[in-house]
């Protein structure tokens, strides 16, 4: 059977913080270390040690900075969001329109077509008859001369 060494009790710690004191505060006394005395058999209640009181000065004006720095980044970032929402519905309606204005380009292209091949001449003479419409008769021609001026056939 193996025996396992037993800790010693009677450790001494190092503070685990230093801290340093302003020049308008006096260091508080240092007391002494109590080394614990060896463990006897009873059970005593633990003794609670005096802690020295530190000043603890609060830093409210590097609190407050502090605050308002980090709002003040939130409501830039915040402000930042808003502007790229705002660009990109901007680029959305854009690419709306443009998808609009594609489908209407291509709808003028078919009835560009439809009108190219409905129209011939043939039809269009023969409606024109049918609507009453003849050849012009010998007085209502106009003739042009190189000059420009406009004359009637009756001069």
């Amino acid at each position: 059977m193996a025996v396992t060494a037993k800790k010693n009790d009677n450790y001494e710690y190092a503070p685990t913080r230093v801290y340093s004191y302003s020049r308008s505060s006096t260091a508080p006394a240092v007391e002494p270390a109590v080394k614990p005395k060896q463990n006897t058999g009873e059970k005593k209640a633990p003794v609670k040690q005096k802690k020295t009181a530190v000043n603890n000065k609060p830093h409210i004006l590097k609190t407050v900075v502090s605050v308002s720095a980090v709002a003040a980044i939130a409501a830039v970032m915040i402000f930042v969001i808003t502007r790229y929402a705002a660009i990109n519905s901007a680029y959305a309606a854009v690419n709306d329109l443009k998808d609009n204005i594609t489908k209407l380009e291509q709808d003028i292209e078919t009835l560009n077509v439809q009108l190219n091949t409905s129209v011939n001449i043939e039809a269009a003479r023969e409606a024109a008859l049918n609507a009453g419409m003849g050849y012009p008769a010998a007085d209502q021609v106009v003739s042009l001369e190189e000059t420009g001026d406009i004359t009637n056939g009756n001069d």
